[in-house]
Order: structure tokens, then C-alpha cells, then sequence
């Protein structure tokens, strides 16, 4: 393949948002995807979640080449068939009565709190405007969403911050309790934490911050961006907890099988305290011992043929497609395997 495109430009040309992996994949096929030198990669990082069918799956690609041959894009001063199909299709599968589409997770979680704030003013007056969110949140990169995201690291350098918005403590509803008062417009909460550790909600607390939001007339929006459209075995998360929020932002999309081999893995090597999760957004945990050594794992991973995802320092996270197969997830993670023991007899640094 090309070889006139190399990671190195990146380094020229792009703004260092983000530190790509050392190599580029150029061709991909379900879970499976090939870099320029022709080597193979299995993904479980699945786009962070989002390609919920893998790669290239040849019904979304007939769709597209439909559609990319009748109408291309016309605006929001027109409305399109697609568009109005999905937008049906997910009322008659969810509590909602209404559809926004956004280009993006951050968008979708930008326009929920600016619609709950609208919400708020209109019908209680200016002063019902704060937002209550959770420590080790993430819900985004805008301004307003890097604010209401409970993770100082990716907010503290774009002060000042849109104001009123508090964060309690993840799984906790005194903390919660603490900060909902009349005064609050909104609570935004992942039901399962994917930055902050692939962190399941307890259905206790989801349904307590329901009564909270009752109480003081708050509306309650469940960011499902990494949880949404069947990556916990329901079509959205809320459905695990009997849990109905007001507003519910998702974008993105084998359990069982991919658990026991992890479980079998970590037995043999004992690098993990806890793999937890819901559906096929999975974190382990690594042990005290190996804190801090998420991204050495990722790297080493990489190098050996299987892309992971990490959720902090100290969580590998398991995202793949929902459809991926029994042999990609052998592969894959055989070569996790291989690369865990190497990096263990390198001294785990």
C-alpha cells in the first residue's frame, strides 16, 4: 500500500489534540482491520464505541451507496425520508415522543443541557438554571459539555467556565442529594461511566436521582453515547434500571464469550482486580500493584495486533463491535494475552 502518507505527518501538519497510535490502519473488514504495512489488528476499541456493526458490514454500505446516489445534503431548511424513517423507528422503540439529531455525542449532550436550561427559563424563571453532573463524567469537548464532564484535567485550561454547574459523586445520592435543590434545572448522568472507568450506575442511585429530579421539577438526562443503540443488551441502558429520564443522547453502539476469556486470561496472569461493565462496554481494573500502566498495556497490545482502549490511568477498556465473531475474539485476545505476558517479563514498566 501508499506509503507516501506517514505517522510522522501528522506530527507536521496536525494540531497535537490527540496522540494517534504509531501506526495507520488503512483497510478494515468487520472486527478485523489492516495498517499500511499490511499488518492485521482485531478492534476492540470499535471507533470508542461507535461502529456498532464493525467495519465495511455490507448492508450499511448499500445504504450509503443508495443514498449516495439520490441526495446528498440540503440543510436544516429541509427535511429528508431517512431521517423521518429513523426518527419514527426510535419513538416506537423508546419512551421519547421527540427526535434531534446531532453530528456528534458532544452535540447531543450540548443541546440536551441547553434545552433543559430553555426548559427551565421558560417555564420556572432565570434563576432555575443549575446543572448538576458527576465526578469523572465525561459528556463531550464543547465548552458547556467539558464543563458539566466531572474531570478538571480536560476543563481547567478554558476558564472561565459556563457557570452553575456542581458535581457530586458518582454512585452516591447523598452527594447528589446534596446539590439538587429548586434551583436545579437539570442532572446529567452516564449510566455507565465510560471515561471514568467503564463504572456501572447502581439502580438504586439511578432511581434516586429520579425522586430527587421529581422533587425539585429537574429534568433528568441519561448520556448514552458509549451505552446506547445495543451495546449493553438492550437497545439503550436506561432499560436495565426501570429508570425513564426526560432526555437520552446516544450515538453509539458476544458478552458473554468475551468475558469468561478475559476472566481466563487474568486467572493465568493476575493483572486485573475487578472487569466490570455492562453488555459489551467492558473495563478492567488493574491491580495496585500495576497502577497507572493502562497506556503501557494499550501500547504493548497494539504491537502484538489487538487495539484496546483505556478509561484513565488505570482501566483498559473493551468496546468492540456487537457483532463481532468467536474467532476475532479468540485472536484478539490471545494476542492481548501474548502482549500482557511480554510486557510482564519486560519488567512491567
Amino acid at each position: 500500500m501508499s506509503q507516501s502518507i506517514t505517522r510522522q505527518n501528522f506530527d507536521e501538519w496536525m494540531i497535537p489534540v490527540y496522540a494517534p497510535a504509531a501506526f495507520i490502519p488503512v483497510r478494515a473488514e468487520g472486527s478485523t482491520l489492516w495498517d499500511q504495512e499490511g499488518k492485521e489488528y482485531i478492534d476492540f476499541a470499535g471507533g470508542i464505541a461507535v461502529n456498532a456493526l464493525g467495519h465495511a458490514h455490507p448492508k450499511l454500505r448499500e445504504a450509503l451507496e443508495t443514498q449516495a446516489a439520490k441526495i446528498w445534503h440540503t440543510g436544516n431548511g429541509y427535511t429528508n425520508e431517512p431521517v423521518l424513517r429513523l426518527a419514527k423507528r426510535l419513538i416506537d422503540a423508546t419512551f421519547a415522543d421527540r427526535v434531534f439529531f446531532c453530528n456528534s455525542g458532544a452535540e447531543a449532550n450540548e443541546a440536551a443541557l441547553k434545552l433543559a436550561r430553555k426548559y427551565a427559563h421558560d417555564h420556572y424563571g432565570a434563576q432555575k438554571s443549575g446543572i448538576v453532573a458527576f465526578k469523572n463524567a465525561f459528556h463531550g469537548r464543547t465548552l458547556f459539555t467539558v464543563s458539566a464532564g466531572g474531570q478538571p484535567a480536560y476543563s481547567q485550561d478554558f476558564a472561565p467556565l459556563p457557570p452553575q454547574i456542581s458535581h457530586a459523586v458518582f454512585n452516591d445520592l447523598d452527594s447528589a442529594a446534596a446539590l439538587i435543590n429548586d434551583d436545579t434545572c437539570a442532572v446529567i448522568v452516564e449510566p455507565v461511566q465510560g471515561e471514568g472507568g467503564v463504572v456501572p450506575a447502581t439502580k438504586a442511585f439511578l432511581q434516586g436521582l429520579r425522586e430527587l429530579c421529581d422533587r425539585h421539577n429537574a429534568l433528568l438526562i441519561f448520556d448514552e453515547v458509549q451505552t446506547g443503540v445495543g451495546r449493553t443488551g438492550h437497545l439503550y441502558a436506561y432499560m436495565h434500571y426501570g429508570v425513564t429520564p426526560e432526555m437520552l443522547d446516544g450515538v453509539k453502539a458476544r458478552h458473554d464469550a468475551f468475558v469468561e476469556q478475559l476472566n481466563a486470561m487474568n486467572q493465568r496472569l493476575g493483572l486485573f482486580k475487578e472487569i466490570r461493565g455492562l453488555g459489551l462496554l467492558i473495563g478492567c481494573v488493574l491491580k495496585d500493584e500495576y497502577a497507572g500502566k493502562a497506556k503501557a498495556i494499550s501500547l504493548a497490545a497494539a504491537k502484538e495486533g489487538a487495539m484496546v482502549l483505556i478509561a484513565g490511568a488505570n482501566v483498559l477498556r473493551f468496546a468492540p463491535a456487537l457483532n463481532i465473531s468467536h474467532q476475532e475474539i479468540e485472536t484478539g485476545l490471545a494476542r492481548m494475552a501474548r502482549a500482557c505476558e511480554n510486557w510482564l517479563k519486560e519488567g512491567a514498566s
